[in-house]
This record gives structure tokens, sequence and C-alpha cells, in this order.
């Protein structure tokens, strides 16, 4: 019963007094019946909100992601292997923040819980990886990680498991593949308001993705091959026609010597 009928059955009561009042008591005592237990306090649907991570129902890839990049995250530059994750926080302020992050791996049904706190950063990993799973395995910690220290139950994240919490918010790295589930938000001083508070996904950094730009061919190096032209005119001395027109002038002179010669030597008789 809410509380507005409660306060019209009240006035409706008073009402209902002062016109007996007013119009008298039965002169025979009536037997009174005993006082009616006290009615339990009015209960509200609401209940103390949450800090929330507000994202789709279905998850989120790294690799399809809305906004990708990698600027704010560890070096700000992609590792093959890792997905890279960016948060904001909430609105709202508050002497520190320690968040919570779920993880979903479809292959192994795992979920794993990335616990990133102002002392130290925390990992579970448990079976049924599915939101609702999820956010129990987060409010049940609500207590020890609304406050500050680590929670000696929960061990420190594997290799590949980074956080580090920042002024606008926490980054987070992963390895590459899984599905952001969920993530809530835990406040000191806690956070008691009656409505739910999201805090964004800022950005994501898939991982890098390994070259496969094909490599320069062999043909486009190599020199070009010259195409046959119109024959060009031979130049330079013809070393046969000459020696051989040299032999000839040689074979020349020797008989005109022999002759000459011949001549010389003939003596006419009168």
């Amino acid at each position: 019963m809410k509380l507005r009928g409660i306060k019209r059955i009240a006035t409706a009561t008073a009402a209902t007094a002062l016109l007996i009042g007013a119009l008298g008591t039965p002169a025979r005592a009536v037997e009174t019946s005993p006082s009616p237990a006290k009615s339990p306090a009015v209960q509200t649907d609401e209940t103390p909100g949450d800090i929330f991570l507000d994202i789709s129902d279905d998850g989120v890839y790294a690799a399809t992601a809305p906004n990708k990049g990698c600027t704010g995250i560890d070096t700000g530059v992609a590792v093959a292997g890792t997905d890279g994750w960016l948060f904001g926080k909430p609105a709202l302020e508050f002497e520190s923040i320690s968040y919570a992050l779920a993880f979903g791996d479809e292959k192994t049904g795992k979920l794993y819980i990335l616990y990133v706190t102002p002392d130290g950063n925390l990992f579970q990993a448990i079976d049924g990886a599915d939101e609702a799973r999820a956010a129990a395995a987060i409010k049940s910690k609500r207590a020890t990680l609304s406050k500050r220290g680590a929670n000696a139950a929960i061990p420190a994240p594997p290799a590949g498991w980074t956080a580090a919490l920042t002024k606008d918010g926490v980054w987070a790295k992963t390895p590459a593949g899984l599905v952001l589930i969920t993530g809530i938000a835990f406040t000191d001083p806690e956070y008691t308001g009656e409505k739910d508070v999201p805090f964004q996904l800022v950005r994501a950094c898939p991982q890098q993705q390994p070259n496969t730009s094909p490599s320069p061919s062999t043909s486009l190096s190599a020199s070009p091959v010259a195409h046959p032209g119109p024959a060009l005119p031979t130049t330079g001395d013809n070393v046969g026609m000459i020696t051989g027109a040299g032999v000839a002038l040689l074979a020349a002179g020797l008989v005109l010597f022999f002759v000459y010669r011949r001549r010389k030597n003939v003596k006419f008789v009168a």
C-alpha cells in the first residue's frame, strides 16, 4: 500500500470519528474489540541503485566496439593478442572508486571478473559467462570492495590482465577476443542513491592485426626489358674489307716490282 493511500485512510477515519462525536455516543456501552496489530512500515518498490556500466545487453567485443582507439590505454599502442578498454568514471564525486569489469569467453564458457581498486587489482574466474551470474558474483563483493584494502580471498590477475585507475576512470587490458559483459563501480563512501548511475565505455583498442599486405613482386623491381626498335646503321671500320684491299695493293706492288726489275735487266743489241 502506498503512503498516499494510508494518508487517505487516516483522513477518512478521523472524519468518521468527528461525525460520531457530533451525533453522540449510544447510551449502552458497547463492548470494544481489541485494538488491531500495528501495521508494518510501508515498503516501496525502489531499492538502492548501482553504478553500472552502460553497454548493450549483448555485450561488446573490442573488434566491433562503436568507438575504437588506443589513446589513454596503457602505452596507447595496439598489441598483438591483447584487447584494450578505456572507461569513464561516473558523474558523481567520491573519495575513491573501485571497478569490477566482467568478461566472457564464449569458447570455454568461462566468466572472468577483473577488480580494479586503489590498493591493487584482483581477479576472479567462474563458470557461466552470462550477465546475471556476473552481476551476482560482483555484488557479493560489494561490502569488501566498497572499502579500501584488497580482499585476500581473491587472487591477483594472471598474465595478460592489467589495469589501472586514472583521474577520469579506468583502463584495462585483457586477452584478445573476450566479450565485455557488464561492469559495476563501488565507491567509498558507498553510493546509497535510489537511482542507477551509469559509467561509460569510452573506447576499445582491438589487438594488433598481423601485416597481411602482399610483398612486392620481383617483376616490379626487375629492370625493364628493352623493346626492339628500328635497326641502327652499322658504324666503325670494316676490318675485312680493309684487309682485303691491303692484300690486293701489296700483291699489285709486288707485281710491279718484279716487272720493273725484269725490264731493267733486259739489254737491247743493235
